[in-house]
């Protein structure tokens, strides 16, 4: 296996696999330790990028559900009267 071919591999990997995870199959695939160095890290940032993003989109929703509730009348409707 060519170097480009395991990090292209990790690449994906780090998207779809726990630190433990990922490191069991670099070792399974004799990687070198400056390799699974470099996709641990990548891995983490990775995550961290992820909760960030997920976050932000939570982030929206709530002001999207502040603007949608400003909508919402505070008195009930009045009945008419007859």
């Amino acid at each position: 296996m060519k170097n480009r071919d395991v990090l292209v591999t990790t690449e994906w990997l780090t998207e779809h696999l726990s630190d433990a995870d990922l490191r069991a199959a670099l070792q399974d695939a004799d990687v070198s330790a400056e390799v699974t160095t470099a996709a641990l890290e990548v891995n983490s940032d990775a995550r961290v990028a992820g909760l960030r993003s997920a976050l932000a989109v939570l982030a929206l929703i709530a002001l999207l559900g502040l603007f949608s509730a400003r909508r919402i009348p505070s008195r009930p409707p009045q009945s008419p009267t007859g």
